[in-house]
């Protein structure tokens, strides 16, 4: 096919194809791992240059109607193009908030919460960061286990089945204090509670 484009009876615009099966289909037949299909370019090659897609809805009454986008930023200026993909979604008060980041360069960084991941993954937030594993298949208030950064502290713990209650089992502190069923270790082990 060599039609550069078609607008179709529905409005749908087809780049590559003349049967757009969405508001804008591009189609590429190329092979070949490097293929981009669509290009986004900003020419500016000053540090902090990005570029990007933001999503909108018309179901919302923000202004514009932001509800998300996916940034590429430029980190240094010059021919350094070491550079920070974001993934940006919006919270309750309608401001932007970083969901994921990956860094470039030699890195490769991870980071959610974050956007200048010093590690493989880091995760970041205000309040008591989780990393939460789920079993599926388990009994009733038995699926989920988390791991939690707590004011300096590395905790252990379960959660229900809604995700709302922490129970915490194990904490070792920020001196090394390790607790069972205490999350106040004065010693190197602390256990807590009545064996059953």
């Amino acid at each position: 096919d060599t039609t550069p484009f078609v607008i179709d009876s529905t409005g749908n615009v087809g780049i590559g194809t003349t049967a757009p099966l969405k508001p804008l289909h591009v189609l590429s037949t190329s092979a070949g791992a490097a293929t981009n299909p669509l290009v986004l370019t900003n020419q500016s090659s000053n540090a902090g240059t990005a570029v990007g897609i933001q999503f909108n809805s018309t179901a919302l009454s923000a202004v514009d109607n932001y509800v998300g986008n996916i940034l590429v930023t430029k980190l240094n200026a010059t021919t350094d193009y070491t550079s920070r993909m974001d993934f940006i979604v919006t919270n309750s008060a309608g401001g932007p908030q970083t969901g994921l980041s990956v860094l470039g360069g030699t890195s490769g960084n991870v980071g959610i919460g974050t956007t200048s991941p010093t590690s493989l993954l880091q995760v970041a937030g205000a309040s008591r960061p989780h990393f939460i594993l789920s079993d599926t298949g388990g009994g009733t208030d038995l699926k989920h286990v988390y791991a939690s950064s707590t004011a300096g502290a590395l905790s252990f713990g379960i959660l229900n089945d809604a995700l709302s209650i922490f129970t915490e089992r194990v904490r070792i502190t920020n001196v090394g204090n390790v607790g069972i069923g205490t999350t106040s270790p004065g010693s190197k082990l602390e256990v807590s509670g009545s064996p059953t």
